[in-house]
């Protein structure tokens, strides 16, 4: 096919044969089996297209490793927007940067980041709509309550093979952060070393301790665990080796993806 739609080719392989009850990821007590995952997309999608989010239209992301995070990544992803993962430990400088070279229309956090967001609102003019994925505060949409009311079929938008994805800010380390777009086709290289080279599928368990707003993370535990089937392992706190272990022993990872620091 000449089009695709990245959410579509990521879960919808595992749907198409029967695998709605598949765990997609593991979260402390919490299980999202692929079924699940998928309802979670549909409604995220139609409650953000509800919201006046369009295709082309950047939108900045900044959410702890949960649940959230994929059905909120997928559910843009499927109507055509383009999700813009942020770090969580962004100075304010830099996501005021980041809200103006990206033109975003909408900017989705979790409570935890309100006190960040208003720091920033002191340092950019630019002023996106704010969508929070958990409480109820002041001038943002609560994505929960508008879920609610969302439709439960949402039809993908489908776009050329090189048309943007994603796009993914450089750390900024030799000058500003640079937004490093991301095509569609980007999911055949993850489906391409996840399944060819290293063989995962389904009831493989896969823990990267780095945060999914990397690109080694997402690569590996995002995009390419969806796309075989496996099974990705999240946990929203900061890494350290007690955390790390804990995990490990409770979870039993079939793929463990670090970095020596």
């Amino acid at each position: 096919s000449e089009t695709t739609n990245m959410a579509e080719a990521l879960i919808g392989p595992v749907l198409q044969r029967g695998g709605e009850g598949d765990p997609a990821i593991l979260c402390g007590d919490d299980i999202l089996t692929y079924g699940d995952l998928s309802i979670l997309v549909n409604k995220a999608g139609n409650a953000f297209r509800g919201l006046g989010i369009r295709q082309g239209d950047r939108v900045l992301i900044m959410l702890h490793d949960t649940p959230e995070y994929f059905y909120v990544y997928l559910g843009l992803l499927k109507i055509g927007a383009v999700p813009v993962g942020l770090s969580t430990r962004l100075a304010p400088q830099d996501t005021a940067y980041t809200i103006e070279d990206s033109e975003c229309s909408y900017f989705i956090l979790e409570d935890y980041f309100k006190k960040h967001y208003e720091e920033v609102l002191a340092l950019t003019s630019s002023r996106p709509r704010i969508v929070c994925t958990d409480r109820e505060i002041p001038h943002a949409v609560n994505l929960q309550t508008v879920m609610k009311e969302a439709d439960l079929d949402l039809d993908a938008v489908l776009m050329p093979w090189d048309s943007p994805a994603l796009w993914m800010y450089s750390s900024g380390t030799t000058g500003k952060p640079k937004g490093v777009i991301h095509q569609q086709k980007t999911i055949l290289a993850a489906a391409r070393l996840m399944g060819d080279v290293l063989q995962i599928g389904p009831g493989d368990r896969i823990y990267g301790t780095s945060k999914l707003f990397f690109a080694f993370s997402f690569a590996h535990c995002f995009l390419g665990s969806l796309y075989t089937g496996a099974t990705t392992i999240v946990d929203p706190r900061w890494p350290d080796p007690e955390i790390v272990a804990a995990n490990v022993e409770k979870f039993r990872p079939t793929l463990m993806l670090s970095v020596p620091t």
